[in-house]
């Protein structure tokens, strides 16, 4: 399990300026040049044009049957270059940025593969733990550098990924693929104390100052509304606990996750690699008296890496009736005019202020918008892609619903 090269493109520039990043191992290449024998094939020096190609991007042409044909087989974000040639090599795009590996594995999985695919069967890629590797690695490449970034800012990002390449896969063989701790090992200095206890291999360096223990919780719920007694509504919670510790030496942490048993959220949850132990749920006696509902404790133990995690995910299912927000809408008009009426109504139990509430009305296969007018005093612009339409609904709802109605040309 080793990396032959690895790549960071900006599509949109010409070649060879739009190589960002590239490292490429020799000493991997002769490897693979001695393991494959006639099936060598070296690395191309317009790899980054291939890659471009392979992920449809710049394209100018109409309907390609081999390309966009229902039955072509899709193995996204794995990919051949060369007729199949160059296989396997892992690429996918974020925030307007190629990230590309090609990874070395073993001549019997690239030989099972390939037979896989031949036959027409499903390709597992789980068999190949480079394929994995080299994902991982893009995956936490990706996130290191993020969107929105000026030429200055992204440079230096892109010269510490050259520090992160040296300490995390030197050679081309991985060590320690996750970035913070590569860094973290990087930047030691020798005037900071050793550790006085061993700790994992994910906290390899220690830390002097305050200690803190900050937790965070993002929820986002997802509903799907019918407006029909045939087909009840939808909706379910996703929530992730980010966690960011500062403490000294490699200690235990012990971390109570308390929730309604009737959301079975505690045995929908997954855990960060770093958590040791999850005890079984625990009914809390006192905790929800006056609310009427039981609520249960689940104990976490982790000893968690200096960076930021998401030390656990959850999702559940919601009743339809404990909705946040219902909305219903109707819609009159002919090819060139459109009625719209829209009426919002939060729960009971919700809060009538919010920091934001907005609502986007997409038009899909319509064409441009040309005028729209507001038949309230609603505040509504038109989006740059000039085929939705945002409703600012306020910070503050009056009562515990709302209508408004919209008409454009």
């Amino acid at each position: 399990m080793s990396f032959r090269a690895i790549y960071i493109i900006k599509p949109t520039t010409r070649f060879p300026e739009n190589i960002l990043f590239h490292r490429s191992f020799p000493v991997i290449e002769r490897k693979c040049k001695k393991s494959l024998g006639d099936d060598y094939v070296p690395i191309p020096p317009n790899c980054p044009l291939l890659i471009i190609e392979a992920l449809q991007l710049n394209r100018t042409d109409k309907f390609v049957a081999d390309l966009d044909s229902c039955s072509r087989k899709q193995i996204t974000p794995v990919y051949k270059l060369l007729d199949g040639k160059l296989f396997p090599v892992v690429a996918f795009l974020k925030n307007g940025l190629i990230f590309c590996c090609i990874p070395h594995t073993e001549e019997k999985v690239n030989k099972t593969l390939l037979e896989g695919e031949k036959n027409e069967d499903r390709c597992d890629f789980l068999y190949s733990p480079g394929v994995a590797l080299a994902f991982a690695l893009i995956q936490n490449m990706s996130k290191f550098i993020g969107f929105g970034n000026n030429y200055e800012t992204l440079q230096n990002k892109l010269q510490t990924l050259h520090k992160y390449a040296s300490i995390g896969f030197p050679l081309g063989i991985p060590t320690e693929l996750d970035i913070h701790t590569a860094l973290g090992i990087a930047s030691y200095s020798e005037n900071i104390p050793l550790p006085k206890i061993k700790g994992p291999s994910w906290r390899a360096t220690t830390y002097k100052g305050k200690q803190s223990l900050n937790i965070e919780i993002n929820e986002f719920i997802k509903a799907i509304q019918f407006d029909s007694k045939e087909y009840p509504d939808v909706c379910e919670i996703y929530g992730t606990v980010r966690c960011k510790a500062d403490v000294e030496e490699s200690p235990e942490i012990s971390l109570d996750i308390i929730a309604p048993l009737e959301s079975t959220i505690h045995n929908q949850m997954l855990f960060h690699p770093s958590v040791q132990l999850a005890d079984d749920v625990t009914p809390l006696i006192n905790k929800g008296a006056n609310t009427g509902r039981q609520y249960g404790s689940r104990k976490l133990r982790f000893c968690p890496p200096n960076n930021e995690i998401d030390l656990c995910q959850y999702k559940v299912k919601l009743h339809e009736d404990d909705i946040p927000v219902k909305a219903f809408y109707q819609m009159k008009g002919d090819q060139n005019r459109l009625t719209i009426m829209i009426q919002i109504q939060i729960a009971e139990q919700m809060k009538s202020s919010f920091e934001a509430f907005e609502v986007q009305i997409p038009f899909f296969n319509r064409g441009p918008i040309v005028e729209f007018k507001s038949l309230t005093s609603s505040n509504l612009v038109l989006l740059p892609d000039k085929c939705t339409l945002l409703w600012n609904v306020g910070h503050k709802f009056s009562s515990k619903g709302g209508d408004k109605i919209w008409k454009r040309t």
